[in-house]
């Protein structure tokens, strides 16, 4: 899975494995990568071998660029990291063993091509942000249990906040949210959370989806059929075209 920041990449992989009943190894690079020499091989070993006792399973890797970069321009550490990596990979596909790889990146780019064939991590899925239906959902949401004033319009909030990722609008929730208590504290009356909260937190609030395409769109430049999905979306909505 690849897309921008905080676009619900590791909630997808929770609720994958959650649907499906079985063992989820939710692994953070920092786990595995070990400034020793050989120590990042063994820990990489050592998940697969839980994951093979656990079966069936799921291994997501968050931030996979971190540990499977690509080769030609990563360190000699980084480079045996990824060959025991993919030596791990492969085992799996000697033996009926029942665990599925999942990877989540804001880098596909930098993915090793080796990771990136059939049978490894071959099947890529693009995460863009959220759409009308789904922003408002999100927000509607979060301020469920917030002291709200009659006239925030969740719609037009879901309308203001085409190109926004769900953490972004956390970030704006939160925002106006602290309007609110700043406005309480600074009167010594609690007041509920209104509209005009909302209309600050979105002047001081901005989408960080634009700079993610306008990256994308650069490193992908020389050869624009990497990830198509990406100048699709952005075709289709205007962001950072």
């Amino acid at each position: 899975m690849y897309g921008p920041p905080g676009c619900g990449k590791t909630l997808i992989a929770e609720a994958a494995a959650y649907e499906a009943g079985c063992q989820f190894f939710s692994v953070s690079i920092s786990s595995l990568v070990s400034k020793y020499v050989g120590e990042t091989e063994k820990n990489i070993s050592l998940l697969f071998k839980q994951a093979r006792e656990a079966a069936p399973s799921i291994i997501f890797f968050d931030e996979l660029e971190a540990l499977g970069t690509e080769r030609s321009n990563a360190t000699h550490y980084a480079t045996t990291a990824v060959s025991q990596l993919l030596v791990e990979i492969n085992g799996l596909g000697n033996r009926d063993q029942q665990i599925l790889l999942l990877g989540a990146t804001n880098e596909p780019w930098n993915i090793d091509i080796a990771l990136r064939r059939s049978g490894r991590f071959g099947e890529t899925l693009f995460i863009p942000p959220p759409d009308f239906k789904t922003r408002y959902q999100l927000i509607k949401q979060y301020l469920l249990e917030k002291p709200l004033a009659e006239d925030v319009r969740i719609l037009a909030l879901a309308v203001e906040t085409a190109g926004y990722s769900g953490a972004d609008l956390v970030g704006l929730c939160d925002c106006a949210i602290e309007y609110a208590l700043h406005d309480s504290l600074k009167t010594k009356k609690k007041r509920p959370v209104c509209m005009d909260d909302f209309i600050l937190a979105l002047k001081g609030k901005k989408s960080s989806v634009a700079e993610w395409f306008a990256l994308a769109r650069r490193e992908l430049k020389s050869d624009a059929a990497l990830f198509t999905d990406i100048f699709e979306y952005q075709q289709k909505t205007g962001i950072a075209a």
